[in-house]
C-alpha cells in the first residue's frame, strides 16, 4: 500500500497516514527515531515526483531516438510530427518554426502539389490539404479526384470541377494554395466573389470578369490571412507583423536575449506557446513565448500573476517586462508585468 501511494496516487494525505506506522515499525527494528524520520521524509519527497526505473528507461530511449531522428533525418522527422497532430506539447505552428531553425523549409498548401497530408518535396515539407481549416476528408477527396483527371487551369476551373463551397475555396486562397495562378490574394478573392454559385455550383460556361483597381494585400495582411486559414505560416511568423512596433517599444528578440546579462532589465514579445502552473510550483506560473527566431522562457511570481491574471491567463501575444536569470545555458525572464498585443 505504501508503494502504491508513492508511485501512483502521489497523495500527501495517503503518505501521512503511513507515517506513524512506519516510525513504530522502524523503532521496533532498533532504528533511531531521528533516522526513521529522515528516511520517511526522503520517501515522502520521492513520492511527489518519482516513478519506476523501467518508466525512466523508456523515456530515455524515446528521447534518444527523437534527438537522433531530428539530427539525421530532420525533414522526415518534422513531416511525421505534422502528420500526427494533435499530439504532445507543441502546436504545428511551433513545429514549423523549430523546423525552420534547424534548416528545414516548409512550403504552403498548393492545389497541384499538396496531398491530403504533409509530404517531402526537394528536402522541404509541403503542407497537406488537411491543414486548410474546414477542408475535411470528403472535400479533399473531391479535390484530389478532380485533379487526377487533369490539372486545374484557373480559379474558375477549380470551382467548376471540385464544386467546393465558396467558404472552403476562400480558405484555400488565404492559405496561399492558388499562388500558382495569381500571387495577389485579394484579386483571387475578388474573382471568387464575382462568381454566382447556384447550389454551390458554377455554370459550366462561366468566365469571370477581370478585376480593376484592386489594392494588393500587404505582406502583414497575407501573413495574418494564412494564420487564419491554416493556424500557421509556412514561410513566415506572426511576430514579423509586430516587429517594427516592438522595436519602437524596445523589445528584444529571442536571439538578442541569448546575449543578455544576468539581472538585465528586458522587454520581450512573442506568441504564447505553453502555459504551466504545476501544483508543486507554489503559485508560480511558467510561460513559453515564441518569436520568429526561437523560444523564450518566462517565470511569473504568484503576486505578479494575480495583479494581471486576465492577461497572463488568456493573452495570446504578450509583451513581457522583467529581468534576466541565467542558469548555465538556460535563460529565463523573471516577469514584472505584461500586456497583450492585438
Amino acid at each position: 500500500m505504501l508503494r502504491r501511494a508513492m508511485s501512483r496516487h502521489r497523495s500527501g494525505e495517503e503518505m501521512a497516514a503511513f507515517r506513524q506506522r512506519f516510525l513504530e515499525g522502524a523503532l521496533a527494528q532498533g532504528v533511531p527515531e531521528a533516522t526513521a524520520e529522515q528516511v520517511f521524509a526522503s520517501l515522502t519527497g520521492f513520492a511527489s515526483y518519482g516513478f519506476c526505473k523501467s518508466h525512466a528507461a523508456a523515456f530515455a530511449k524515446t528521447s534518444y531516438d527523437t534527438l537522433y531522428l531530428r539530427a539525421h533525418y530532420p525533414a522526415e522527422y518534422y513531416c511525421a510530427l505534422l502528420n500526427n497532430q494533435p499530439m504532445g506539447f507543441y502546436a504545428p505552428r511551433v513545429l514549423v518554426g523549430d523546423a525552420r531553425q534547424h534548416g528545414v523549409r516548409t512550403l504552403p498548401v498548393h492545389v497541384h502539389r499538396s496531398l491530403a497530408e504533409c509530404t517531402l518535396e526537394d528536402g522541404a515539407i509541403r503542407l497537406g490539404l488537411n491543414y486548410v481549416d474546414g477542408l475535411g476528408e470528403a472535400a479533399i477527396d473531391r479535390l484530389l479526384a478532380a485533379r487526377e483527371e487533369r490539372p486545374f487551369q484557373d480559379l474558375a476551373d477549380f470551382c467548376r470541377r471540385t464544386r467546393l463551397p465558396r467558404r472552403l475555396v476562400e480558405r484555400v486562397i488565404l492559405a496561399k494554395g492558388m499562388e500558382c495562378w495569381e500571387r495577389d490574394t485579394r484579386r483571387l478573392l475578388w474573382v471568387l466573389g464575382a462568381m454566382r454559385y447556384e447550389a454551390e455550383a458554377l455554370p459550366m460556361e462561366y468566365v469571370p470578369a477581370e478585376p480593376q483597381g484592386i489594392e494588393p494585400m500587404t505582406p502583414e495582411e497575407e501573413l495574418l490571412a494564412e494564420y487564419g486559414a491554416t493556424g500557421l505560416s509556412a514561410e513566415g511568423h506572426l511576430m514579423e507583423a509586430f516587429r517594427e512596433r516592438m522595436a519602437r517599444l524596445g523589445a528584444v528578440t529571442s536571439r538578442d536575449l541569448a546575449h543578455a546579462a544576468p539581472g538585465e532589465a528586458v522587454s520581450v514579445a512573442g506568441m504564447v506557446v505553453i502555459r504551466q502552473a504545476p501544483p508543486t510550483a507554489k503559485g508560480f506560473v511558467f510561460l513559453t513565448l515564441e518569436d520568429e527566431f526561437g523560444l523564450m522562457n518566462i517565470i511569473v511570481r504568484p503576486d505578479v500573476f494575480q495583479l494581471q491574471r486576465g492577461t497572463w491567463a488568456t493573452g495570446r501575444i504578450l509583451v513581457v517586462q522583467g529581468h534576466v536569470e541565467r542558469f548555465g545555458h538556460q535563460i529565463n525572464v523573471m516577469a514584472t508585468q505584461a500586456w497583450g498585443l492585438r
